[in-house]
């Protein structure tokens, strides 16, 4: 692993509640990708001293914008003894950046963010940590950068450390956003890669995708979804959101590949923001309400899957995308509380008695008929139990219609 030595779980602070990877992204999503795409495409690996990659932070070269470093994944002792590794002349990984700008010689940090913010805060006079947990340098434990740098005896780690290089992989000439997906699962396929999350906000910043960013990070309820207590380092916060605004805005955009549909909402909302602002605030607001209306009614199963054994304990994606989305009705919600009973019966009963239903809360996003059916027959079901009339989604057809 490159960033994550430990499990993914653990180091995303979950406290118990197991994950359901049903309806994730997948790289099977990647689409148009042929040999031809890596005619222009060239991989560079280069050498880069410590020295030259904090001047290329101070100059902002390597973007670590203030939103990425508030996921801040590593503890001060995992910081301390890759600060140790490198003045001790030890291997480390690579670092795979994509050259953004070639004339302004910017670059996208693809595998190494982690490894970057450690450096950066090490290096920083206000800011800079103590080095704890050292096992071969221990006489350097409780010591920052500026004190090492200050002591006649103990200065020559720091100039051992600005010149010790990283292995340094640069992408140049890539064609599209698939294509770095591609070949960046490929130099990674052994690691913990970037999440399709963290790289979107890589591959499409603007002001929605800071939008998304902050506000899931704040997320009481997001944050219970996933048992996590601050901002998952990960970003699956930023995707839960990220899915249900897409699903919310843009539904009858889908067509079977998730991450492409994640990847378009992200670059419209960037560049709608102006005028869809205050739409998208709302709209977020409305995800956490969905949130907690759906825990009034199905309490300690809510987000679950059922079966003829009870509900499972994992959180289960599909489960959120059917319940966020109608229960962000301020109307819909008030009527399913007032028949919050029913409401979960009549789930229940769907996931015994309809198969098909059953069958597309397990299945992957990229079938647009699993994801059309759980969408309109939950929609379905909750017109007749409340005895309302709502939009509901038929993605096979691209309409909305009303019961």
């Amino acid at each position: 692993m490159t960033d994550g030595q430990n499990d993914p779980l653990e180091e995303a602070g979950l406290l118990g509640e197991e994950i359901e990877s049903i309806g994730e992204e997948e790289d099977s999503d990647l689409e148009g990708i042929s040999e031809f795409d890596f005619a222009e495409t060239s991989l560079a690996p280069t050498d880069w001293t410590v020295e030259t990659i904090l001047s290329q932070l101070k100059d902002t070269a390597l973007d670590l914008n203030p939103d990425f470093q508030r996921r801040d994944a590593w503890t001060v002792a995992r910081k301390s003894k890759f600060i140790e590794s490198l003045m001790l002349g030890l291997p480390v990984p690579q670092l795979v950046l994509a050259e953004e700008d070639p004339d302004d010689g910017t670059y996208i940090v693809i595998d190494g963010k982690q490894r970057l913010i450690t450096l950066e805060k090490f290096f920083d006079d206000k800011e800079g940590f103590k080095l704890v947990g050292l096992s071969a340098l221990e006489h350097l434990n409780g010591l920052t950068c500026t004190q090492l740098s200050e002591d006649p005896v103990h200065k020559k780690y720091v100039r051992r450390l600005k010149n010790r290089t990283i292995r340094t992989v640069v992408i140049r000439k890539w064609p599209s956003n698939s294509f770095l997906h591609l070949v960046f699962h490929r130099l990674n396929h052994q690691t913990l890669p970037l999440s399709p999350q963290e790289l979107r906000q890589a591959l499409s910043p603007g002001r929605f995708t800071t939008f998304a960013d902050r506000y899931a990070a704040e997320s009481r309820q997001i944050n219970s979804l996933l048992g996590i207590s601050k901002a998952d380092f990960r970003m699956r916060d930023v995707e839960l959101l990220v899915r249900f605004i897409a699903f919310r805005f843009r539904i009858a955009e889908y067509s079977g590949n998730l991450k492409k549909f994640l990847d378009d909402a992200c670059e419209v909302l960037n560049g709608d923001w102006i005028t869809k602002k205050d739409e998208v605030e709302a709209a977020a607001a409305s995800c956490d309400n969905a949130i907690d209306i759906t825990r009034e009614i199905f309490d300690k199963d809510a987000f679950h899957r059922y079966t003829a054994g009870g509900y499972e304990r994992r959180f289960n994606r599909t489960v959120f995308d059917i319940m966020a989305f109608y229960f962000s009705s301020s109307e819909i919600a008030s009527a399913a509380l007032d028949r919050r009973v029913a409401v979960k019966r009549e789930f229940e009963r769907l996931s015994l008695e309809d198969s098909d239903f059953a069958d597309s809360l397990k299945s992957t996003t990229k079938t647009l008929d699993a994801t059309s059916r759980r969408f309109r027959v939950w929609g379905e079901a909750l017109s007749r139990v409340l005895d309302q009339s709502f939009p509901i989604p038929h993605l096979e057809g691209k309409r909305i219609s009303y019961p």
